[in-house]
Order: C-alpha cells, then structure tokens, then sequence
C-alpha cells in the first residue's frame, strides 16, 4: 500500500468518523428532546435505565471504532495513557482539584440554568435501592465515561479541526444531553475535559474525572 493509499484510507475513516460521531449525537438530541405531555415514570425504573445502557452505549463506542482503526499503537497507548512523556505531571491533589471544581461548577451552573429541575434519568436514578445504584456503578462510571470521552475528546475531537476541537466536542457533548437548561452546565463540563485532555495528551484523565462527576449524582439522587 502506498503512502498515498493510507492518506486517502485515514482521510475516508476520519470522515466515516465524523458522519456516525455527528448521528449518534444527533440521536441522543432528540431522544432527549422534551416531551408535549410528559410520559409516566416506567413501573421498574432500574430496568428502564439498564435497556438505556445497553441501547446507548454500543451507539457511543460505534464512532470510536473506525477513529481507533484508523490509528496506531501510539493513539491505543494515548486512551489508556494517565498522561503524554512530555505533558505536566497531574497526580493525586490536582486531581481531586480538579473534580471537586468541576463538580461544583457544574451543580452550580445546573441551579441557576435549570431553576432547581432535574433531568429524567436523575428522578429514574433516586428512585432506586442502594444495591441497584451500586448495580448500575460499572455503568454510570465504568463504561459510561469511557465510551463519551472516546467519543467527544477522541474520535471526534482528531477529527475536527485541532483549534477549535475542544469547543466544538464541548458542544456536541452538551447538546447529545438533550437541548435543555443543562447544556450550560454539561458544555463546560465537556470544554473543561477536552482542554485537559489536550494538556496531558491521554485521555484516561478525562476518563477519570467524568465517573468523578458522574458518582455523585449516582449516590446522592
């Protein structure tokens, strides 16, 4: 295969990547949009958030896939790096910085955007047992992250252009949430982990600090 042959292959992957990253976001949008009449909560709330994860995680893994194909050992060693040889060290207490500012930033935009509302998924989540919640931990900060940061600070963030890369994913991350009053407040979660990933060259930080962000809504809803 010549090096003309691989551009053109790495160019047609990271469009095919681009095309299923913008469908699944689009996707998740209007299965979010708000309903004319609101929908009864289902009978078994736990079921109907585990037929969610089941439904919507192998869509948000879809896009990553042709971007990890299209890629080398270097992009593998990059998601599952805590940070590039040459990035600043991020240990322990930036860490904790970090989530404790994010969590708090983003509870505090979610209160002045959305007025004390709650979002669907968080009434279905504060409706179940302690061993459910725990039940639905591996999801909610396991895979979960994992398969949003692959998308919006992997896949689609290499595939934009690299300026404005982490404000577009920001974007896109929010409004796959659903076109409501907490994009505010999920925009700037997704800026925030996109400029840290382009910081430390690795997504796995992101990764980190999204399931940081996730486990408290998990536990306290």
């Amino acid at each position: 295969m010549t090096a003309r042959d691989l551009d053109l292959r790495q160019a047609l992957l990271r469009v095919l990547t681009l095309a299923l990253g913008l469908a699944v976001t689009l996707l998740f949008c209007l299965s979010n949009l708000p309903a004319q009449t609101p929908a009864p909560p289902p009978a078994d709330p736990f079921s109907a958030l585990l037929l969610s994860q089941a439904v919507g995680l192998p869509l948000l893994f879809l896009p990553a896939l042709p971007w990890l194909l299209a890629g080398d050992r270097a992009r593998l060693r990059r998601v599952f790096a805590w940070r590039a040889p040459d990035a600043p060290c991020f240990g322990l207490l930036p860490f904790l910085g970090h989530a404790v500012c994010l969590v708090a930033g983003a509870w505090a935009l979610t209160d002045v955007a959305a007025g004390g509302a709650t979002q669907t998924v968080v009434g279905l989540v504060g409706a179940l047992t302690p061993l459910q919640k725990v039940a639905l931990l591996p999801f909610v900060c396991g895979l979960g992250p994992l398969a949003e940061e692959l998308l919006y600070r992997g896949a689609l963030a290499d595939a934009l252009p690299r300026r404005a890369a982490p404000l577009l994913c920001a974007v896109l991350f929010a409004l796959a949430h659903g076109p409501n009053a907490f994009c505010l407040p999920l925009f700037f979660v997704g800026l925030w982990l996109g400029l840290l990933v382009r910081r430390q060259g690795a997504l796995l930080p992101a990764v980190a600090l999204h399931a940081a962000f996730n486990l408290p809504t998990l536990l306290l809803a």
